[in-house]
């Protein structure tokens, strides 16, 4: 039988099944038995066993899914795909990273094929999910693998049923970072445990579940996760929303069992602990973790924590601690590679001891400096986490800005690692009467501000620390005097009473009478983005 006549009969053999379970009509049954493009997307294959081996030789690919592979010229053939999955063509790269997101799809699918040459083709269909490469980019696809038997030749019908969703970069790659496979790997086992549930369901009779209710189903947890799991170069999907349901409510008495000495080192005063159990503080700035999970989810926030993250509580429970991240990947490896490696040290050796750390992170796109103090605690039999987040004063954050400036060196990360080490010297000195306040604000601070003050020594006016931490915005500033001018014209002419060739001096930067300079207010210490000549002239800078 000729491979276009065999095709026909297995369309024929599972045409009810198409119907019925993925909701085809009886167009699209014949479209796909003839093979047009807008037919389902299939491959037929057959199945056998060679000693120890199964081999599999392709039937017939239709043109559906050879364009969804990227290959609507140059149709699949027999030699397409490989003795142990027929779908190899479809496999993301590189192999490793097929390996973590479809490894197990890909070993569900073999277990079938096995069984069907064991058991004379008398084996129920399976749906796997999977991450497929095609047309040059990845997308999720549900695959429906459906046996067939005819003459004691075992054959599998697999289609595919691809989602709109799309895959988002940051979890596929050459710059794919560890913690963003591993928050993928943890979806595709979320999806895929709900899948497994499903068709065991549908091992009732009476259970309503067809491929179509899977596919839905899945699909829409796409949707909940693809708009807003991505936070610039971090894939942060809600995994731990199970164990945040169950830890985040005790977060009262993760509070409770700090101990006296830990809460005089974090100036918690027994007033305002009674304020935080309330709800009512508004200072302390912190989150419980669940550490079992390799992705560390947050499992409560407090209130001050959104305030000086620039996070909701809502979006942020369930999702990795690692929103508090440098958006960029790059830029956070470099700034925080070192203290972000002590942490999942922590996690992975449940350490009893708090741990000093200072991490360059971001609130609402803006960056700050901040001393995270980490604390364990033992709830509901989970070895918890519990971060406290105490962000620099504004002289210390401007002094940092100033030393460090904008953009990564050497030079940079020394002082950084020269930091760190005299916050680690000062963490091992500490006892039960030492106050953060001492660890943050004292002789640690201002030693190593002494030895980077040649860095700094041109902030100072007099008294008055003027860093210049503004200089970004200046530059995206520059050349918007006179557009600006032109906006508040009429309010100078009638504030004013100028005229309008006064008015055009200003804008060319010509008049020598009226000083004026634009400040920046949504930069730390409101810096002067523009002054024009008259400015320079009457104050001397």
């Amino acid at each position: 039988m000729a491979n276009t006549e065999r095709w026909e009969f297995l369309v024929d053999a599972c045409a009810e099944r198409l119907r019925k379970e993925h909701g085809f009509s009886d167009e699209e049954v014949k479209r796909t038995r003839e093979d047009k493009k807008e037919g389902a997307k299939c491959m037929a294959t057959q199945v056998s066993r060679q000693g120890s081996t199964l081999v599999h030789r392709v039937i017939f690919t239709t043109q559906s899914l050879a364009t969804v592979a990227g290959r609507p010229e140059n149709k699949m053939d027999e030699k397409r795909g490989s003795q142990n999955n027929p779908l190899e063509f479809l496999n993301i790269w590189p192999k490793e990273l097929d390996q973590d997101y479809n490894g197990e799809a890909w070993r569900e699918l073999h277990d079938l094929y096995a069984r069907v040459c064991e058991n004379g083709g008398n084996v129920p269909p399976i749906q796997v999910l999977a991450m497929c490469c095609g047309e040059g980019h990845p997308f999720w696809a549900l695959v429906d693998a459906y046996p067939l038997t005819q003459n004691d030749n075992f054959y599998i019908v697999h289609t595919l049923q691809v989602f709109n969703e799309p895959v988002p970069k940051v979890v596929h790659g050459q710059s794919l970072c560890e913690a963003n496979r591993e928050a993928c790997k943890g979806l595709m086992g979320m999806l895929r445990a709900e899948i497994q549930a499903v068709n065991k369901a549908s091992n009732d009779p009476n259970a309503d579940t067809t491929v179509g209710a899977m596919f839905q189903a899945a699909s829409s947890k796409m949707t909940e996760w693809a708009a807003d799991a991505c936070l610039g170069d971090h894939f942060l999907p809600k995994l731990g929303e199970k164990n945040a349901n169950k830890l985040g409510s005790q977060w009262k008495d993760a509070l409770k069992k700090i101990g006296s000495d830990f809460m005089h080192f974090l100036e918690i005063s027994n007033n305002k602990l009674e304020q935080l159990l309330e709800g009512k503080d508004t200072t302390l700035a912190w989150c419980l973790v669940d550490p079992t999970d390799k992705d560390g989810p947050l499992v409560y926030a407090s209130p001050h924590w959104e305030t000086i993250t620039g996070c909701n509580a809502s979006w942020a429970i369930g999702r990795s601690w690692r929103c508090i991240h440098l958006r960029n990947n790059e830029s956070n490896n470099q700034y925080n590679g070192e203290e972000l490696e002590r942490i999942k040290k922590f996690f992975n050796q449940s350490r009893p001891a708090p741990i000093m750390t200072i991490l360059r992170q971001e609130s609402n796109d803006r960056k700050y400096w901040n001393i995270l103090v980490i604390r364990q605690v033992r709830m509901s039999g989970v070895d918890c986490v519990m971060m406290f987040s105490f962000p620099c004063e504004n002289g210390q954050k401007d002094c940092f800005t100033l030393a460090l400036g904008d953009h990564w060196s050497e030079d940079v990360g020394q002082k950084i690692s020269n930091f760190r080490d005299r916050l680690r010297l000062g963490e091992s000195k500490m006892n039960a009467n030492t106050p953060i306040s001492d660890l943050i604000s004292g002789n640690i601070f201002l030693e190593w501000l002494s030895e980077v003050k040649d860095d700094i020594e041109e902030g100072w006016e007099g008294e008055n620390f003027c860093p210049q931490v503004g200089a970004s915005s200046a530059k995206e500033f520059l050349g918007r005097w006179p557009s600006l001018l032109t906006v508040v014209g009429d309010q100078l002419t009638n504030l004013w009473q100028l005229k309008r060739d006064a008015i055009a001096s200003l804008k060319s930067n010509t008049n020598d009478t009226f000083a004026c300079s634009v400040c920046d207010p949504l930069e730390v210490d409101c810096p002067l983005v523009f002054v024009n000549k008259a400015f320079e002239e009457k104050t001397g800078y």
